[in-house]
C-alpha cells in the first residue's frame, strides 16, 4: 500500500516521504488498515500524513515504517 509518512520525527511540517509498504501487519501478518489522510504534529507543526488503524490491534508507528523501509534496500 502507498503511504505517506514524516521522513523523520522532527519532521518541521514539510518533512515527508510516500513510499509502498506490504499490505500486512508485521507483528502478525494480517491486513493492515486502509490508508486515509491525516496529520502529524512534532509539537509545534503539523504535517499531512496518511493514518490507518490496522483491524488486528496492533499499532504502526512512523519509526517502525522508516525502519521497514531501510530493511527493504538492504
Amino acid at each position: 500500500m502507498i503511504v505517506t509518512i514524516p521522513r523523520k520525527q522532527n519532521h518541521e511540517g514539510f518533512l515527508s516521504m510516500t513510499l509502498e509498504i506490504s499490505d500486512y501487519c508485521p507483528d502478525c501478518g494480517k491486513k493492515r488498515g486502509l490508508p486515509k489522510p491525516g496529520f502529524s504534529y512534532d509539537g509545534s507543526r503539523k504535517l499531512n500524513v496518511s493514518v490507518w488503524e490496522n483491524p488486528c490491534g496492533h499499532i504502526d508507528k512512523y519509526s517502525d515504517i522508516r525502519k521497514e523501509l531501510l530493511e527493504q534496500l538492504t
